[in-house]
């Protein structure tokens, strides 16, 4: 699980989504803005029209979670950032497309 500094605050997403830009890709969408800080913030969003059942919609972030923090890194810092899931994907192919959409 990432830190809590690097987290979105929920108050922010919505910031995001109305004045951030927007990259997609198959199974995500990336909306990313400036954030003026160090570091990178990340916010994960799977709706229940995406996944129904609350286990698996969790099993995404946590996975997504995971990979953000073991490429944290890499990322350019200085934004926020929300990963948005259209549907469920393995593991693989999760991280996969998050690397590419990160420009990783």
């Amino acid at each position: 699980m990432i830190k809590k500094e690097q987290r979105v605050p929920a108050l922010r997403i919505k910031k995001i989504y109305q004045k951030g830009q927007t990259r997609k890709s198959e199974n995500i969408t990336l909306r990313f803005f400036e954030n003026h800080k160090q570091t990178s913030r990340f916010g994960f969003v799977v709706s229940k029209k995406a996944i129904s059942k609350a286990t698996k919609r969790n099993l995404i972030k946590r996975r997504s979670s995971e990979i953000v923090r073991n490429i944290s890194d890499k990322i350019k810092s200085g934004y926020d950032y929300v990963l948005i899931f259209k549907k469920e994907i393995e593991f693989q192919e999760l991280e996969k497309e998050i690397k590419e959409i990160l420009n990783v």
